[in-house]
């Protein structure tokens, strides 16, 4: 037969558990709200530094032989670029810029010179993951509150 002393330690870790459960979805949430206010608030910025980027590399590709250093140049600032993006976008958007992150550096840390054909394909790295963050940004203002 339980005791009244038992029923309460029973009680007392039942409202220990349901305290942690929610402690840990109130942590979710927080960290979903600052990722969103962030992202809305660093989003135009960082869609303008892209967007800069992209034109920067498109005009040194048509100097390409005699733009090499700008060219790495360039890419260390899309490196810092893409760091800060990813820290503010969830994890499903996060791939393609991740990959794009990876092949920057491949790219501008490898010991041989940077080809034509390696810039153009960060290029349209860079225009794959702009268009994603549009559509994004555009999902994110009619997604309801969660």
């Amino acid at each position: 037969m339980a005791t009244i002393v038992d029923i309460i330690a029973v009680v007392g870790s039942l409202c220990s558990i349901t305290a942690l459960a929610l402690t840990i979805g109130i942590f979710v949430k927080l960290r979903r709200i600052n990722r969103d206010f962030l992202f809305q608030a660093r989003f135009p910025t960082l869609k303008k530094n892209l967007a800069s980027h992209r034109s920067m590399l498109s005009t040194l590709l048509n100097t390409f032989p005699n733009s090499s250093g700008e060219i790495a140049v360039e890419l260390q600032k899309l490196v810092a670029t893409l760091k800060s993006l990813i820290s503010k976008l969830d994890r499903a958007r996060r791939a393609s810029t991740k990959d794009l992150l990876r092949r920057t550096k491949m790219v501008s840390c490898s010991s041989l010179p940077v080809s034509e054909k390696q810039v153009r394909d960060l290029y349209l790295g860079i225009v794959l993951v702009e268009e994603e963050l549009a559509n994004f940004s555009k999902d994110f203002k009619w997604r309801p509150s969660q």
